[in-house]
């Protein structure tokens, strides 16, 4: 995993997630880069955010195993940018969102509806 001093998430490889293919972005992270997951897109399945941070464009791009978006933050200070979801191949994906905040969960709604065959967002206190 790569993490500039401005606290920027470059780059995640294979090893950096679990057997399961899951990665906890870590609390200090303030933004995620764009293309940070294609040295593990193949293996990511879920990706769980705790802390408000940015998410650059393309951030997950061709990451066709993503499933899961797990942001455990109630914080509004977030920003998504467009085309999260880039070269997603839509027909056989499904995206589960479980947040507490809903404004992110709409921010990812909107993007993530033109490369997901279907999307389901779990809202809870």
């Amino acid at each position: 995993m790569i993490i500039t001093t401005d606290k920027d998430l470059l780059y995640v490889t294979e090893e950096d997630l679990d057997e399961s293919g899951n990665f906890i972005v870590p609390d200090d992270v303030k933004n995620i880069q764009s293309f940070a997951f294609v040295g593990c897109c193949e293996k990511l399945k879920k990706i769980r955010i705790n802390y408000p941070l940015k998410i650059s464009e393309k951030a997950f791009y061709e990451c066709n195993e993503l499933k899961t978006i797990w942001y455990a933050s109630k914080s509004d200070s977030f920003y998504v940018r467009n085309n999260l979801f880039k070269n997603i191949e839509k027909d056989n994906n499904s995206l589960s969102i479980y947040t507490s905040n809903y404004d992110f969960g709409l921010a990812l709604l909107e993007e993530a509806k033109y490369h997901y065959k279907e999307i389901k967002i779990v809202f809870d206190n």
